[in-house]
């Protein structure tokens, strides 16, 4: 009997053997591929073999990684065989080191086809006629190539969607346009779902949300990005959340105020994602070891135990009330890159181990001691949240903020009702 990975309930479970499956890992891009990274164009499996067993021996088990569109479909409706043995190959390697892995995409980090490049971007993809079947093509390929792979875990239908607010899209008005987005999001959702199933029923399926899905995130209208669980949410196996503190209050070095705004805002977040299925925090981290700086804003130094803090403390142990797994962003440090990709690895520019990676072992057995005590988690707040209301005016999405900010540092747990 082949061992996969199912969901029952909020929790995951091997198939074979019945044992419990927390998925902890990193987001995987290999040091020295460039910017945006090129596994797939550059592949060497050398690169494999120097990381792979690195993140099994921290305790790890999960690893995420971006497919190319531009290489497994550069031509329109047609899976590049070659492409997608690599594809493989890197199962093979992640079986053999005991990990699996989440596929996501396919992405654009190494290119855009030229086919595509006509097409309308800034979520008109995913209402895209010609995009659309392409894509459900993929699905049916990569079901048929994934479906009985032991390495790997699941498909993260795509990264950050998103269909942003656009007050004159096809004249519609406001309400009307959130409801046709919310629709776009569901059935593009539904597509490549169903295009899985009818040929891989095993692995996992989960769509990789920013953190502007939640109504609350973000300070703008544009800044809802839809795809919310409380939508799609019956579609998928499990809910994926990607959230940094990078984007409201910046988190400052020995300013405990800002860093348990920041911690209450993503407990806030993780509350919000929950729909009765295990949430995954797929992308997290804090940089620390160095400045950092995101477009033109810039962030201070933060040291290594600001990170570790962060990543052990806050995200996984004191997440673990309400969140099942986590795949930090980055395996090393990154010197291609300037964003806090730079500094929010486990491994320095030398190889050498920074505090992170020196107290993960113990904090991953603490994480998953607290898992197992958990039990029901009994919510003792509810909070009414109309997303239409909410996302069409940014004072609105601000105050549902605050409010979420204070009830959770105040110790209450949400019960968020939530009216699509």
């Amino acid at each position: 009997m082949k061992n996969f990975v199912k969901v029952e309930g909020k929790e995951f479970f091997e198939t074979a053997t019945g044992k419990k499956y927390v998925p902890v890992g990193v987001n995987w891009f290999a040091r020295g591929s460039g910017w945006a990274p090129k596994i797939w164009k550059l592949f060497d499996e050398k690169w494999f073999e120097r990381d792979f067993s690195r993140i099994k021996a921290l305790g790890m088990n999960t690893i995420r990684v971006f497919l190319g569109i531009n290489g497994l479909m550069g031509e329109e409706m047609c899976v590049n065989e070659k492409e997608l043995e690599k594809c493989i190959k890197l199962l093979d390697y992640a079986k053999e080191y005991g990990l699996r892995v989440i596929y996501s995409g396919p992405n654009a980090w190494e290119g855009i086809p030229l086919w595509m490049k006509e097409l309308v971007q800034n979520g008109g993809y995913f209402e895209n006629e010609r995009f659309l079947k392409s894509l459900e093509h993929f699905y049916h390929v990569a079901g048929e190539a994934f479906g009985e792979h032991e390495g790997f875990f699941g498909y993260d239908l795509f990264n950050e969607p998103m269909i942003r607010f656009s007050p004159d899209y096809d004249g519609l008005s406001i309400e009307k346009f959130h409801e046709k987005r919310q629709k776009i999001s569901y059935d593009f959702t539904k597509l490549c779902v169903d295009a899985i199933r009818k040929h891989d029923k095993a692995h996992l399926i989960s769509v990789g949300s920013h953190q502007w899905t939640v109504p609350f995130c973000g300070q703008h209208p544009s800044h809802y990005f839809c795809f919310d669980p409380h939508a799609i949410g019956e579609l998928v196996d499990y809910v994926s959340l990607h959230w940094y503190p990078y984007l409201d209050k910046d988190i400052v070095e020995g300013d405990r105020e800002t860093f348990e705004y920041n911690a209450a805002f993503l407990h806030g977040a993780m509350q919000y994602m929950d729909v009765g299925k295990p949430v995954v925090l797929e992308e997290f981290g804090l940089y620390g070891g160095g400045p950092a700086h995101l477009g033109t804003r810039q962030y201070a130094p933060l040291s290594q135990k600001t990170q570790a803090d962060w990543v052990i403390d806050v995200a996984m142990k004191r997440g673990s009330k309400f969140c099942d797994g986590w795949l930090n962003w980055g395996f090393d440090d990154y010197e291609d890159q300037g964003d806090p990709t730079r500094y929010q690895g486990f491994y320095d520019d030398d190889m050498n181990e920074k505090e992170i990676t020196k107290r993960f072992p113990k904090g991953l057995a603490d994480t998953f001691e607290l898992l197992n005590k958990r039990g029901k988690v009994e919510k003792n707040m509810t909070l009414d949240v109309d997303v239409y209301k909410v996302t069409s005016d940014g004072k609105t999405m601000m105050e549902l903020r605050d409010t979420v900010i204070e009830a959770v540092q105040s110790g209450k747990i949400i019960d968020f009702n939530v009216k699509m």
